[in-house]
This record gives structure tokens, C-alpha cells and sequence, in this order.
């Protein structure tokens, strides 16, 4: 959002922001923690990935660019350690598959597969090297063999025995394989072998190592394939260029049968299977499919993975992705995805949001102001609009006004009173144009592309005037407004803090600079939450002479604009709504995230999530709380509190060393269940066995068993159960 209101700023005029009216319906919560979500990524990533396998406690992966074998210790997923990184074996050659068999990794090149022992996975040694007159794009490897789909379409198989001389053994021709060099190109499941090829899968009998032979061939010729991935009898291939799903019976290899046939919304490169779920991971992030009923499967969402994602695998109840970026790690505790948004399409594309009571006001570029109604049962639905030439790019409401920041003409004043027939009665020009508004009382804050703050008496609505004006430095610039503080950002300047006490003459107090580009700010209780292209800042401006970074969370998408609600905070990225709990500031918590269309750019936080996209408005639900409730922006008066959410489960601090708080509420008496289990499912502890009054409860695990003693660092699972429901959460221990 490119300006907005604080807390503080409307506590002191009530009049600047009304919570939004909401249907009945409206208070119902969606808990964004229970779906798929990225928990761990390398911290430094080094190389580029494009394939990976998981054994044990390690993920082994091949480096593209920079070729070679990487390491990683994912004995703690959330927070995944580089052990050992070989670099290009040859000095030239990229990797492009992997393939482990015991102590032995196998590594596909350009122009040879290399052999390392890996029993000692912090020390790989190099043993062997075959060489080929033909790129390796995948590799397999089990019981001392290793098959290697070759261009050319060339299966090769090679003897292991001898790790440090791998003899060919065989070969056979006529086998396609897919010359993208990416994504799961070929999948070993018992005696057969799955080739990924430009035309399909072909299906070749390993039986015999020595003497592969083709047993039958899914045919995919007008699109081809790009990963496969085998689960029990059944196939389940994406192709990319048409994006869909193919899900195929193979029990009978000669004879394929396919099932199903299901189109996503975005291509993938890689295929895992997970218990009833298929997770189709490519350019746009992961796709998540329902195939409990394998000839009736079911989308269910996407969650966004920034880099391009090639190589994937499922262990223990998480996901593992091989990214231009690194390594990846995704949480299937809860194997779904949050709901797609409710989509209300304007005719250009959504850049700032405002709102009064019952209604949402929309910034569309050069289709103008766009006015839609939030209380309609049916979702927000457009009742009127203002154009007149212009080209708005930010927008603040107050009362009957609306002001619009022109991005040719500066500052639009225009009547609401009637939403069906909106009139600007008021304009002020200015140099260049204006970026964003912001309203508080008979002031409003306006940036321009000078890099200029510009203060503006409202009072008179036909007739806006300067009064104060400071070079904040800051091309593009948000401001977020609390109290006698405006605080500016914009590009690579940082956040800078002004003194607007005296709105004649704004003066530059402090200043940081933390992050690299930062787009948005909002301001709550001494505390600014900026967005910035790499993720959030948390920044501490109790101070404003002396502001300091309290937490940095780095996040797949670009950061556009953030919105702060009580102790939630929702960042918006181009590509999704990500919900951090900032209970503790210095340690944001990512809840969840929302998938939404595209070009995120901004959000208001009130009944419902409200997002600038551009295809419009989209809308969601809030994420659960004890109470949830709703304010403007980034700041505001609370509205009158939902009641509690049954069963509304929270753990705080989350990591944590060495307690952890387990807080619920109840609309009941009942008897209550809480108890703390590992990834395997296996009990640690109960915290708490018996019946319990309605109301909110709060209970403490210290982070030790049933015998007393410390739980090893890692991820662990709270479960409340009643006769009713239950409910999980993940929870961190750091030691």
C-alpha cells in the first residue's frame, strides 16, 4: 500500500478510518498454518539445484551451473545445513541428475557419470568416472547398477561393483528421453524402469540389468512429458506445455490405461506422490492435487516457491525441492492448500485500497476510482466509478471524501456521498504527479515522484492547499502515519522518519536503511513491519532518531505492501498473502500464506483479506484467532470482537527454548486432550489430560518427555483433542 493509517494516527482522529461492515458470513476464519507451506531453505545457497534424492537424515543433490554434488543435513528440516559441496567434477561438465545406491551417489553430466563414495557424507570422495559421448539427463541407481538415460535416446547401465572403473554392461536403443535436462525425467519402481521422453513415457523391463527391454509406452505425442513419479500401479505424469496432470493405470504395461486427465493452472517439471496427494512442482511453485480418487482427481491449490523448482521428493512428512536457489523445504503436516481468493475482475489493474463503512475503494490506473460495495452477501460487487482522465495510484478515504493520488495530475478530491454517482469537487496540482495519499483529519500526506513528502490542508475540500513540504529522498515512496511521525520509504533509500508535528515545516529525525528495496511500511506500538523485495523487516522505532532492525524474514515472493491487525501481520508479495505472528516482534512467525493470482500490490485487512491484484479485488478469509478483530490498513480502532473461535490453537514463542505456551479457547466445558508428539507420530508428552471450563486456557510444555528429560532440537506436533474436533500444530524447539 502506498500510504496508510496507524493505530496511534486514529486513535487521535477517529473519524479517519471506519471498520468495514460485514455480512454475517464474513466472520467466518480459514487457519492459513493448516496447508502445505515452506518451513526451511538453505541459508546461503551456493548452487543452483535441478535434482535431488532424500536417504536418511541427508538430501544429496546435483548442482546445475555449478555442477557437482551437494549435501545437506535435513536431520532438522526447518533449518537445513550444507555438509559438503563438491563442485564440477570435470571443470566444465554441469550435473543433471543424481541417483544414490548404498555408500555410492551417482551423478549425471555432460559428458560423463560420475561415481562418489558418500558414507561419510561431510568428506565425498570422488571413485569413479565413466565417460560418455552423450549427456546424462537422468540417472537411477540400485543393487550395484546404474541406469543412465542418455541423449540420443540411449538407455546405458552400468556396473557399480567396481565403483572406481563403472563398466557398461548394456544398453538399449530407441528409448526417448526428454531433452529439457530437467524435472524427474525417469522413476525405478521394481523391475521397471519410467522414461520421460518428448512423446511420452516409454516403460522398459530391468529385470535383467543387463538386458533392459521395452515393455510398453504411454503416449503423450503433442505436448510430451516432464516428470513422472509411480505409485503402485499407477502413473502420474505431467507434460508441460499444456500443464495437465495424466494419471494412468500401468499394471498391464503393454496395454496403459489412463484415468484421468486434469488441466492445472500453471506448467510443472517434477512429480512427487504422497499418501492421497500429487504435488506437481515447477516455475510458478507447487501445484497440490487430491488423488485419493485416482480417475477423479481433484485440485486443490498452489503454494508459490520463487525459483524455478526441477527436482522434488517427499520424506517424513515433508516436501524437499531441487531450485535454481537452493534447497527448499515444505511442511505436509496438512497436505492442502488455502482456498483461491474470490476474484471481483476491474478493468485494469488494482494498486491501492482504501475503505469506509460497508464500502471498498479501489485505485485502477487509468480506469480511475473504482467503488465497490464489501457488505453485498455475494462478496465485494462494483456499485460506482470516477475516471475523468485520470490515472490513480493511491487512495485514502475520510468520511464522505475520497482522496486519489494522479499519477499526472497530483491530488484528486472526489464525493462519495452518493457511491453510485462519485464527483471530484477539489484537485491540486502537482509537479510530476502524486505516488500515494494518505488522510488524518484535515491533513493529507502525499508523496511524489520528486521524492518530495508533501503535506496538504484538506480542510477546504474544493480548494486543497501545500502547507509544509520535505525532500524525503525516496523515489516512489509509502508513508505510514502515527501520531506527530510519517514514515516514508521507498526503493533503495530505506525508511525514513519525519516529524510532522508542525505540518508547516516537516523535519528528517532518523533514518535506516535495512533491506535492499523496500516498497511499503506500517506502523503499530513503536514497531514498523516494511516490506522489502527480499521479504519483512521488522524494525524497532520507539526511538525515531535511532531506529534498529529487530528480525528479518525472508520470504519466496517480492515484498509489495503489509498490513498489520493486533498481532498479525499480512505481507503481500506479487504472487501471494503471506500471515507472519508478530506476538513477539523480534521473532515474526510465518502462519501461513495465500495463493493469489498475480501482481500483488496491495492489502487491506478487515472482515475479510482484501488484496490489489492485477485482475481486481481479490478477497479471503481471516486467518483464525482467538478473536479476531478488524481494522483499516495498517492500523485503526478494533471493531467489536468475533466470539472466540473453538478450538482456536496457538503456541507462542514459536521456535522456542526452552517453554512454549499452548493457548485455546473453549465455548464449553469439556474434556480436553493436549499432548506432543514427534514427526513419526510417536507421543513425547501430555500436557494435559481432563475436563476444562469454557473459555481461554493456557498450558506450558517445557520442552521435555515423559521421563523428565530434554527433547532433542527439532520439529514436534501439539494435538488438542476433544469429543469434538481436533486440532494440530507445529512447534519448534531450538536447543
Amino acid at each position: 500500500m502506498r500510504m496508510r493509517l496507524t493505530r496511534a494516527a486514529l486513535a487521535a482522529a477517529a473519524l479517519a478510518a471506519v471498520a468495514l461492515a460485514a455480512p454475517a458470513a464474513a466472520q467466518n476464519c480459514v487457519d492459513y498454518a493448516m496447508q502445505v507451506q515452506v518451513v526451511g531453505r538453505e541459508p546461503t545457497p551456493a548452487v543452483a539445484l535441478v535434482d535431488l534424492v532424500v536417504v536418511g537424515t541427508h538430501v544429496y543433490a546435483a548442482g546445475f551451473m555449478e555442477a557437482g554434488l551437494e549435501i545437506l543435513d535435513i536431520a532438522d528440516p526447518v533449518q537445513p545445513t550444507v555438509v559438503a559441496t563438491t563442485g564440477d567434477p570435470s571443470g566444465s561438465s554441469p550435473a543433471w541428475s543424481i541417483a544414490v545406491d548404498g555408500g555410492l551417489a551417482c551423478v549425471g553430466g555432460d559428458t560423463a557419470l560420475y561415481v562418489f563414495d558418500v558414507a561419510d557424507s561431510a568428506a565425498p570422495v570422488l571413485l569413479g568416472v565413466a565417460p560418455l559421448d552423450a549427456v546424462a539427463w537422468s540417472v537411477e541407481a540400485r543393487g550395484g547398477v546404474a541406469w543412465v538415460m542418455a541423449s540420443g535416446d540411449s538407455l546405458l547401465v552400468f556396473d557399480l561393483g567396481e565403483p572406481t572403473a563403472p563398466a557398461r554392461i548394456g544398453a538399449l536403443g530407441g528409448v526417448p528421453v526428454a531433452s529439457n535436462g530437467f524435472g524427474d525425467t525417469s522413476v525405478l519402481a521394481g523391475d521397471r524402469l519410467f522414461v520421460v521422453g518428448d512423446a511420452g513415457v516409454t516403460i522398459v523391463d530391468v529385470a535383467t540389468p543387463s538386458a533392459p527391454t521395452v515393455a510398453g509406452v504411454v503416449p503423450m505425442v503433442a505436448y510430451g512429458a516432464a516428470g513422472v513419479a509411480v505409485a503402485g500401479d499407477l502413473l502420474y505424469a505431467v507434460t508441460r506445455w499444456n500443464a495437465t496432470l495424466h494419471i494412468v493405470d500401468v499394471a498391464v504395461p503393454g496395454a496403459p490405461l489412463v484415468l484421468a486427465d486434469l488441466v492445472l493452472p500453471r506448467s510443472g517439471e517434477t512429480v512427487v506422490v504422497d499418501g492421497g496427494r500429487v504435488y506437481v512442482a515447477g516455475c510458478c511453485g507447487v501445484e497440490i492435487i487430491d488423488v485419493t480418487t485416482p480417475s477423479a482427481p481433484v485440485y486443490l491449490g498452489n503454494v508459490l516457491i520463487a525459483p524455478d523448482t526441477y527436482g522434488a521428493a517427499a520424506s517424513d512428512g515433508f516436501l524437499y525441492l531441487a531450485t535454481l536457489s537452493g534447497l527448499r523445504v515444505c511442511d505436509l503436516t496438512y497436505p492442502d492448500a488455502a482456498a483461491a481468493p474470490a476474484v471481483v475482475p476491474l478493468p485494469r489493474a488494482a494498486r491501492d485500497l482504501a475503505a469506509a463503512p460497508g464500502l471498498i475503494y479501489v485505485a485502477d490506473l487509468s480506469s480511475g476510482l473504482r467503488i465497490l460495495d464489501a457488505a453485498s452477501p455475494d462478496g465485494p460487487a462494483e456499485v460506482g466509478a470516477y475516471a475523468d482522465g485520470s490515472y490513480a495510484v493511491g487512495v485514502a478515504a475520510r468520511g464522505s471524501l475520497v482522496y486519489v493520488a494522479d499519477s499526472t495530475r497530483g491530488l484528486d478530491v472526489v464525493d462519495v456521498r452518493d457511491p453510485a454517482v462519485p464527483q471530484r469537487i477539489g484537485n491540486l496540482q502537482l509537479g510530476g504527479g502524486a505516488v500515494s495519499v494518505v488522510a488524518v483529519g484535515d491533513l493529507a500526506y502525499v508523496t511524489t515522484p520528486q521524492m518530495n513528502l508533501t503535506v496538504v490542508d484538506v480542510s477546504i475540500p474544493a480548494a486543497p492547499a501545500v502547507v509544509g513540504t520535505l525532500g524525503a529522498g525516496l523515489s516512489g515512496g509509502a508513508v505510514a502515519v502515527a501520531g506527530d511521525l510519517a514514515f516514508v520509504v521507498g526503493g533503495a533509500g530505506g525508511l525514513r522518519i519525519v516529524d510532522v508535528a508542525d505540518p508547516a515545516a516537516p523535519a528528517l529525525v532518523g533514518s535506516i536503511v535495512p533491506g535492499t528495496f523496500l516498497r511499503d511500511v506500517a506502523v503499530a506500538g513503536g514497531i514498523a513491519y516494511a516490506a522489502d523485495m527480499a521479504g519483512l523487516y521488522v524494525l524497532d522505532v520507539h526511538d525515531p532518531v535511532a531506529p534498529e532492525v529487530l528480525a528479518f524474514r525472508p520470504t519466496e515472493g517480492i515484498g509489495e505492501a503489509v498490513a498489520v491487525v493486533e498481532d498479525r501481520v499480512c505481507l503481500v508479495t506479487l504472487d501471494d498473502v503471506i500471515v507472519f505472528d508478530v506476538a513477539d516482534p523480534g521473532n515474526p512467525i510465518p502462519i501461513g500464506a495465500l495463493r493469489i493470482s498475480s501482481g500483488g500490490r496491495d492489502v487491506l485487512v478487515g472482515d475479510r483479506i482484501h488484496v490489489a491484484t492485477s485482475l481486481g479485488l481479490e478477497s479471503a478469509p481471516l486467518q483464525c484467532t482467538d478473536s479476531v478483530a478488524s481494522t483499516i490498513g495498517g492500523g485503526g480502532e478494533p471493531s467489536a470482537e468475533v466470539p472466540p473461535v473453538t478450538f482456536a490453537l496457538d503456541v507462542r514463542p514459536n521456535p522456542f527454548n526452552p517453554r512454549a505456551e499452548i493457548g485455546f479457547a473453549l465455548d464449553r466445558p469439556e474434556a480436553v486432550r493436549v499432548t506432543i508428539h514427534d514427526l513419526r507420530g510417536r507421543l513425547v508428552r501430555v500436557v494435559a489430560d481432563g475436563r476444562l471450563a469454557a473459555g481461554p486456557h493456557r498450558l506450558i510444555w517445557d520442552g521435555r518427555d515423559a521421563s523428565g528429560r530434554a527433547a532433542g532440537a527439532g520439529v514436534y506436533m501439539v494435538h488438542l483433542a476433544t469429543a469434538r474436533s481436533v486440532l494440530s500444530r507445529k512447534l519448534t524447539l531450538l536447543r
